[in-house]
């Protein structure tokens, strides 16, 4: 039972590593609620290496002109924060102001909420892909335990129903966390 206990628990423990990174990612998905998250993702290049933005520069937001500043710590990367907002994919168009960089936030479209969702929808596809291949690990490592005889076929066999139900729960909690982003990136308020 132990073996059978040991897999569950680093299954659990990959699986919500895996929904970290999908929290992660959302991050850098725009709603109309502003936040510095969304430039999370976006990686500059600074002599081949990729740094986020956060590790060089500070990102505020001021609600009421809907803009967020990008004020870099060190003013020689401020081209190369701008270019990489650019290319980002994220539609934003940032101004050099000041030292740093304002990146005014225009309010969603329909067609572009319809297209944060399918990107959401995507993420959510391959963090269930991760889990079920995570599962699919335990499961191979179960059968190799049965083999040399560190478990019963019993205790495999109840072992993997215990993965499937957890794999099930862990789905379910997936399912919830990006309908309630989805929900955020549909509202107009």
């Amino acid at each position: 039972m132990e073996v059978c206990n040991n897999i569950l628990d680093e299954f659990s423990k990959k699986v919500k590593s895996s929904i970290d990174v999908l929290y992660s990612r959302m991050d850098g998905l725009r709603t109309d609620i502003l936040s510095p998250d969304l430039l999370n993702n976006v990686e500059i290049d600074q002599s081949g290496h990729k740094i986020m933005i956060k590790a060089i520069a500070t990102v505020t937001v001021n609600q009421s002109n809907r803009t967020l500043k990008v004020a870099p710590w060190d003013k020689s990367n401020l081209s190369s924060i701008k270019k990489a907002i650019l290319s980002a994919d994220l539609n934003l168009n940032p101004i050099e102001q000041n030292g740093g960089l304002i990146v005014p936030i225009p309010p969603l479209t329909e067609e572009t909420r319809a297209k944060l969702v399918k990107t959401l929808h995507k993420f959510s596809n391959d963090t269930k892909i991760s889990v079920r291949n995570i599962r699919q690990d335990c499961m191979t490592t179960l059968k190799k335990s049965e083999k040399s005889k560190e478990i019963s076929e019993d205790e495999r066999k109840r072992c993997e129903k215990d993965l499937q139900n957890k794999l099930k729960a862990f789905e379910n909690d997936i399912s919830d966390i990006v309908s309630k982003k989805e929900k955020q990136i549909m509202s107009k308020d």
